[in-house]
């Protein structure tokens, strides 16, 4: 759904926060935008192109069956209900995420691999109970919903004060934590309703109004039809029901009208990203096509759409060692198994295999999201790694 080439800007959904676990500020595997609860983005992390996982959304079930027994009573049972409860959480906003933002759904589903702790934790207030009653508030958010960055109420958060360690988000009353899954954080603040949010972001059930810089209740959003008018900087904010995009009239402007993700024809422009219908991405004539399009041919797995001399041709995507990523120019993602990473020199990106867990790691190496770089080797972020 994304431009394929969001490579000439900074991907500023590399969120390792956790539409699932709870906000975590920083570089996260969801929205790296200090929203609450978000689920991460890219299968890798410190990389500059999201890991070796991109492209076009696949099925958009997310892969995975997310069945709760309450049959039982036994502690395997309620083990399994709270981790395929957290998974069902999880992929509920990667679906939307992937709906509403071109968001991998792969990538973004990788933060199911820290269920349950991701939700619940032994600081976390969240109940297995709480979380299914607020499944359905996350498949109904709305693309508005999405690209506002408002989550429901019911994601609560936990125990710990500002200031204290954590994992994850879902374990500070806040529901931040500064961490961003890519290391041990703190306990961060949010703001309420009708607080500045230009410093910290506003708390589940509210958002950041984009001209006011106050926290807002989800609730004030109104919602129109396709056809209709919307502004997301209006105030009252007005939005689109359901899949809709608001699409502005012109470059540079906040006005537009309520649109579906074209299926062919010109990408829709909205807040920076190219995106179409599920299923296409956005080729880089600027068309809606079928994944791997490179003007009029399609690229495998193995290369990726260069720009050169005013057209478009497939190029080897870059092996290890060798340069990647956005720059001057964009050099492409990594091949597999490596991901797009920082350089040690400290200029640009370089193609690396991250560290797995018990792997030795270090500012230069850093570590196979899911674990974290602690005490100098790859570790399972957690309790044990980031007490409280």
């Amino acid at each position: 759904m994304r431009h394929d080439a969001e490579r000439f800007a900074s991907r500023t959904f590399f969120c390792l926060l956790a539409l699932i676990g709870g906000c975590s500020s920083g570089n996260g595997h969801l929205l790296g935008d200090g929203s609450t609860d978000r689920p991460s983005d890219g299968g890798s992390v410190g990389g500059a192109d999201g890991g070796t996982n991109e492209g076009t959304v696949g099925g958009m079930d997310g892969g995975m069956d997310v069945l709760v027994d309450q049959g039982s009573d036994s502690a395997d049972s309620v083990l399994s209900s709270a981790e395929q409860v957290c998974q069902a959480a999880i992929a509920g906003q990667c679906r939307r995420r992937a709906t509403c933002q071109g968001v991998s759904l792969d990538s973004c589903l990788a933060s199911a691999a820290l269920c349950p702790d991701y939700y619940f934790s032994g600081a976390s207030n969240r109940t297995v109970a709480g979380v299914m009653d607020c499944l359905a508030a996350i498949d109904q958010l709305t693309c508005t919903d999405v690209a506002l960055g408002l989550l429901p109420a019911c994601l609560v958060g936990g125990t710990r004060p500002m200031g204290a360690g954590c994992a994850y988000g879902s374990q500070c009353a806040s529901g931040t934590c500064s961490g961003g899954l890519t290391k041990c954080g703190v306990c961060t603040t949010v703001n309420g309703a009708g607080a500045a949010c230009d410093t910290a972001p506003c708390s589940a059930g509210t958002f950041c109004h984009r001209t006011a810089h106050t926290c807002v209740a989800g609730n004030a959003i109104l919602h129109n039809s396709q056809g209709q008018a919307c502004d997301l900087s209006a105030n009252p904010v007005v939005g689109c029901v359901g899949d809709l995009l608001c699409v502005p009239m012109s470059s540079g402007a906040t006005a537009g009208q309520c649109t579906p993700a074209p299926q062919s024809g010109p990408c829709a422009s909205v807040d920076g990203l190219l995106l179409c219908a599920p299923g296409l991405e956005c080729n880089l004539d600027g068309t809606c096509r079928p994944p791997g399009g490179c003007g009029t041919t399609t690229c495998d797995a193995t290369a990726y759409c260069k720009t050169a001399d005013g057209g478009t041709s497939c190029s080897p995507k870059p092996v290890d060692g060798e340069a990647c990523g956005s720059g001057a120019t964009y050099l492409g993602p990594c091949a597999a198994p490596d991901s797009c990473v920082a350089s040690p020199s400290g200029i640009g990106f370089i193609c690396a295999v991250l560290g797995k867990r018990g792997d030795v790691c270090d500012a230069t190496r850093g570590c196979e999201f899911p674990e974290i770089c602690a005490a100098g080797h790859c570790a399972g972020i957690g309790a044990l790694t980031c007490p409280g």
